[in-house]
């Protein structure tokens, strides 16, 4: 099989957990991320976003962000990452698993989630996200005006610190942390989040994928700043428009357990149990 590898440089004990990679990996064709480095023998360097073209499976080394810096080049690569981050939601393994994992992939002893992402486009860009789009003013003390139509209609106007729209997968990410909705990551929907919105009866509220959802932030001349999965922000200008809707693009991460795991992830990594 060809592997690909990427990750995070800065990450404490990387080096140990590629050592432990290789040593696994031995026998298959092995691309690396030019990012991380040249030492690495019977590896060719590529660049990140060839990530997709000579692999069967992107492995990521790092947490959540460096997942879905990963991501945004993956295409329809299946992406297997190993946590060396802190909360992990989206990476699958950890360190002490990659012999486990790794000869489960070869077996062909794996499964493929299909993870549902949003496109959001202004007049001049477009973009893909698998977590969240976040609108809020550049400046962070300043607080914005925002007014969200949903399908042509007016769902509200509000002032508040910012809003973010979720996916199923990042609803465990800045939208819990903000007060939305879990939701399990296999589900096609999108959740909106006020940040800190000075309208108290103003809620989170979860859509189906296939409606369009128009974001327009206004402000005191301020400018306006939007976070496509915390790794592209785009700077806008006041009483500009953002369109959010359903993408045809999954991303495929690869799995090991049933949709149940999800369950018992939420469960560890919040304290629930």
């Amino acid at each position: 099989m060809r592997f690909a590898i990427t990750g995070n440089p800065r990450k404490p004990g990387i080096k140990d957990v590629l050592g432990l990679l290789f040593k696994e990996l031995e026998g298959h064709e092995i691309f690396i991320d030019s990012n991380l480095g040249t030492e690495y023998q019977n590896a060719r360097l590529i660049n990140e976003k060839e990530l997709n073209r000579y692999a069967d499976i992107i492995i990521t080394l790092g947490g959540d962000g460096t997942l879905l810096r990963a991501a945004r080049y993956a295409r329809k690569t299946p992406i297997l990452g190993i946590n060396l981050g802190g909360m992990g939601f989206l990476t699958q393994i950890e360190p002490d698993e990659i012999k486990i994992a790794i000869s489960r992939i070869t077996q062909g002893d794996y499964s493929i989630s299909r993870r549902f992402t949003i496109d959001v486009k202004n007049d001049k860009n477009r973009f893909n996200a698998l977590n969240d789009v976040t609108m809020r003013v550049k400046d962070p003390w300043r607080m914005i005006e925002i007014s969200i139509c949903v399908d042509n209609v007016l769902l509200s106007k509000f002032k508040a610190d910012g809003i973010i729209i979720s996916t199923p997968t990042g609803s465990t990410a800045y939208n819990l942390s903000a007060g939305g909705p879990i939701a399990h990551p296999e589900e096609k929907l999108m959740i909106l989040t006020p940040i800190c919105a000075h309208k108290l009866t103003l809620r989170p509220i979860v859509l189906p994928h296939w409606m369009k959802i128009k974001l327009k932030g206004e402000t005191k001349g301020e400018k306006i700043t939007v976070s496509i999965d915390g790794q592209i922000t785009v700077e806008a200008e006041s009483g500009d428009i953002f369109v959010i809707h359903g993408s045809r693009r999954t991303v495929n991460l690869v799995e090991f357990e049933d949709y149940t795991r999800f369950f018992r992830l939420i469960s560890k990594k919040l304290s629930w149990g």
